[in-house]
């Protein structure tokens, strides 16, 4: 384990159960999660980054169980894959993952990519969250949920990054630093 780089090791996962009939839902590779202080219909968890094709395939070819076959269509798209980023500059990697807010009561889920912060206001009937920038036509910006109306909101786009997000115990007002 002293060897392993920090992105081989496994991974966190989040178990949400139901104690009226003591349903287990398991979540894999959780990297943080929250909950509103006062409401308890919502939990919000954000994911690691998700496994690349070449550490998949990396995984698979220790296996000794895994049958040549598969293996083969996937290392011939490896070869091909260095010479198409050489061709093309270089995108910026996106620093933000995936945003999960679940309902643990009836399953509803809503999905935000490219987040690298958020936070429930005290009462819960609002979810803030940061997004990364990740070229010019996805740029990062602020954004608010409204849990009762089930809506985005964008409250400021157009910088290079926002950090510090904090909000008043009714959700109504919020603040952060953007440069």
């Amino acid at each position: 384990l002293k060897k392993k780089k920090g992105d081989d090791l496994p991974k966190d996962s989040l178990a949400i159960v139901a104690l009226e009939n003591m349903n287990v839902v398991k979540v894999p590779r959780v990297k943080s999660y929250k909950l509103p202080k006062e409401g308890n219909n919502w939990v919000a968890y954000q994911l690691e980054k998700p496994v690349t094709a070449k550490k998949e395939t990396a995984k698979k070819g220790d296996t000794k169980t895994e049958p040549a076959i598969p293996e083969t269509p996937k290392t011939e798209p490896a070869k091909t894959a260095p010479a198409k980023p050489a061709a093309k500059p270089k995108q910026k990697k996106s620093e933000g993952t995936e945003l999960v807010l679940r309902n643990p009561q009836d399953g509803q889920e809503h999905r935000f990519n490219r987040v690298v912060d958020y936070m429930f206001s005290e009462k819960g009937n609002m979810l803030y969250f940061v997004k990364d920038e990740l070229d010019s036509l996805l740029t990062a910006g602020v954004y608010a949920f409204d849990i009762a109306d089930l809506k985005v909101m964008p409250i400021d786009t157009g910088k290079v990054t926002y950090t510090g997000i904090s909000t008043d115990k009714a959700g109504e007002q919020l603040a952060y630093v953007a440069t």
